[in-house]
């Protein structure tokens, strides 16, 4: 699923849920009409949760790739002639910097804090 189409269905999912957040407090409501507003709260709750962690996913995939492209770069710009070591030595933090970010971002997610 592409970006555009994951983060239109997070919204209307995200819309939804609030919506069901906000019926359920209803005082009118019986049991039974609270268990299923309270039943749907939670089910959009995990397919947000789940679009969430697909994009994230993809967006630390991106990372890496662009933190590989950049190091492989750097190494040739290093390597091409010392006008150019200065500039292959920026990209090369630049590259472990987008690395290390991709990681961190990985293991928040897998821990739940994103």
């Amino acid at each position: 699923m592409a970006n555009t189409e994951r983060l239109n269905a997070l919204r209307k999912v995200a819309l939804a849920r609030e919506e069901a957040g906000k019926a359920r407090i209803d005082s009118g409501l019986t049991d039974t009409q609270r268990a299923l507003l309270n039943d749907t709260y939670d089910a959009l709750l995990d397919a947000e949760s789940t679009l969430l962690h697909e994009f994230l996913q993809d967006e630390i995939e991106k990372l890496e790739e662009q933190a590989e492209v950049l190091a492989k770069l750097a190494s040739r710009l290093q390597r091409s002639s010392d006008a150019l070591k200065q500039i292959g030595a920026t990209v090369k933090t630049v590259a472990k910097v987008l690395g290390v970010l991709a990681e961190i971002i990985a293991k928040a997610a897998t821990v739940g804090l994103l």
